[in-house]
């Protein structure tokens, strides 16, 4: 299936998926906009390179702009640092913050760490955060900061859960190992890389970068709805 087919397909089966329900509506997670908006949304904002016109309050709009370039089926190349790499699961990687982001796990590695069964498939969306918007978020983001003597790089919201009958669900359980690129303009050699995750409710996890290559970082992603902060020390 090509990737333009891939994007209708999507848009047409989350038309009528109910909407996702991020624990971030109020600012205090990883994302401010429903994930099936953006979704449902990707066919219409590629044709039109505009964002959602659909503006229910300031904590709930999103600005993101959805492109069919950034819907990816499994096993499509993703520039990733300078580097090729395959990712292994179907998703929206819409993060410009970064130098690419990829699944680099098997899709079996991936299904069986997350616990899924039957027709359950893993998904990935990824998108740039609205800072503004995300503003319990980066409070938590910039106390870590603080703690370890970070420097801050980017902020990335990520849902990676699975689809189930047109449905997008957060997923619960297990990790999906995942490279993301650093920007050019963030490289500085010595330096070290890694990331903070904020969950539901605050609570922070640090990240470390699993790989030897200056140009990305390797890590487990937490699966769920889910802000990630790129920093270095």
């Amino acid at each position: 299936m090509n990737r333009k087919a891939m994007a209708v397909l999507l848009a047409a089966s989350m038309m009528v998926a109910s909407t996702v329900t991020s624990y971030a509506v109020d600012g205090s997670g990883g994302s401010d906009a429903p994930a099936s908006e953006e979704v449902t949304k990707s066919e219409e904002t590629s044709k039109s390179s505009t964002s959602s016109s659909d503006e229910k309050s300031e904590s709930s709009s999103s600005e993101t702009s959805v492109a069919l370039s950034d819907v990816f089926v499994a096993n499509a190349p993703i520039n990733v640092g300078g580097k090729v790499v395959k990712t292994s699961v179907n998703g929206i990687y819409a993060a410009r913050s970064v130098k690419g982001i990829a699944v680099v796990a098997p899709i079996s590695t991936v299904s069986q760490s997350m616990g899924l069964t039957g027709d359950q498939k893993p998904y990935i969306m990824v998108f740039d955060t609205d800072k503004k918007k995300s503003y319990l978020a980066m409070q938590s983001i910039n106390g870590a900061l603080e703690a370890y003597s970070g420097t801050l790089v980017s902020v990335i919201n990520m849902y990676a859960g699975y689809l189930e009958k047109g449905k997008y669900v957060p997923g619960t359980t297990g990790t999906i190992p995942m490279v993301l690129g650093i920007p050019n303009s963030a490289l500085i050699p010595g330096k070290e890389y890694f990331l903070i995750a904020v969950m539901p409710g605050g609570k922070i996890v640090i990240l470390k970068d699993l790989d030897d290559d200056p140009n990305t970082v390797t890590f487990d992603a937490i699966p769920g709805n889910n802000a990630f902060a790129l920093a270095y020390k």
